[in-house]
């Protein structure tokens, strides 16, 4: 049996769905997990279902986020980068902390779900332990990934993370849409999905599904449905209008089961550009609109990845919407690509024993 200990970024919900996955995995494997440490941030509410879903130990600690624009649809990236200089001793202390709880926890094995603060921690307080650190991010650095034109200073910024995250790490394990091969110290993977997604069967209905991170596209897709009453919608959003809705709009707080049934039977998706919605409803074989997050380079590197595929369409903005009539591809590679890891052992995943 091996003991594991888990960090999380936790901003949205795609690092804590992969991290959830890989938890089954191992337990499944008779590993154990001796605690998750989730990072929270000053400028964000962390859902309750981070909590919820989890049956191990959890700790939480404060770690880097973004700043919203003030219409909330994107980020500042100067101003984060500032903000964040100014809380490096809170994230310093943070990173002693949860180190030492490390220590206590026994474990040989680490596995980062790309957090800074849990990446320093690891560092400096468990240097004997295997260290793997996960992520879609680390692919945005493989030579096959096409980066968007004109956003060169954001791909320094972006780059320069990816490097800092990987100083530490035994294991480099890039998120990837499709098959790419191996560099010298990064193996590409598929994106782990939850068991439960998998054992979902898509039919499609007449709802459209909105999932946003920042709350600012809320009101602009609200007034989208509000003059299209025959359009029915759920948007999952922490970000509750306080203004009476028509009944063609439905609005849910984030819940990770919610979602997924409303995945099963929604007709298209609308969504901000973030990995781990965009690899289910590939899997599923949904529909997918995407529309990055202002300033956001990871997201409209998402985007443009998502779209050569040819499982999802890009729009720039929502006026778009209307004027696109989208058929996904076949979705059969796809599956087989992401069932292709039946068991994250030694040979793809796990430090050998």
């Amino acid at each position: 049996m091996r003991r594991y200990s888990i960090i999380i970024q936790g901003e949205g919900k795609g690092h804590f769905s992969q991290a959830l996955a890989v938890i089954k995995i191992l337990e499944a494997k008779g590993d154990k997990i001796s605690r998750v440490y989730l990072g929270m941030s000053f400028l964000r509410k962390t859902p309750s279902y981070f909590y919820t879903s989890l049956n191990v130990p959890v700790k939480s600690f404060f770690s880097p986020n973004f700043m919203r624009t003030p219409d909330k649809k994107g980020i500042r990236i100067f101003s984060s980068i500032l903000l964040n200089l100014l809380l490096s001793p809170v994230y310093l202390f943070e990173a002693s902390r949860i180190g030492i709880l490390m220590i206590g926890d026994r474990s040989k094995y680490l596995i980062n779900f790309y957090d800074p603060v849990g990446a320093l921690a690891s560092r400096w307080w468990k240097r004997r332990a295997s260290k793997t650190i996960l992520s879609h991010h680390f692919y945005l650095s493989h030579p096959d990934f096409l980066h968007p034109h004109g956003m060169g200073n954001s791909n320094f910024w972006l780059q320069l993370m990816n490097r800092f995250m990987t100083r530490s790490a035994d294991n480099i394990l890039a998120l990837s849409y499709r098959k790419s091969q191996d560099t010298r110290n990064m193996k590409v993977i598929p994106p782990l999905i939850d068991e439960g997604v998998k054992a979902g069967t898509y039919r499609a209905g007449d709802r459209d599904l909105c999932y946003f991170l920042n709350p600012g596209f809320v009101a602009e897709m609200i007034n989208y449905y509000r003059k299209r009453p025959e359009q029915k919608v759920d948007f999952f959003t922490s970000a509750y209008p306080d203004r009476e809705l028509p009944e063609n709009i439905t609005i849910h707080a984030p819940s990770r089961e919610l979602f997924l049934e409303a995945m099963l039977s929604c007709k298209r998706i609308i969504s901000t550009a973030g990995f781990d919605t965009v690899a289910e409803a590939f899997y599923l074989g949904i529909p997918i609109y995407l529309i990055p997050s202002e300033n956001h380079y990871e997201q409209y590197c998402n985007a443009i990845d998502a779209a050569r595929t040819g499982l999802a369409f890009h729009l720039e903005e929502l006026s778009e919407l209307d004027e696109v009539e989208f058929e996904p591809k076949s979705n059969k590679s796809f599956k087989a690509w992401v069932d292709s890891v039946v068991d994250l052992d030694a040979r793809r995943f796990l430090p050998p024993s």
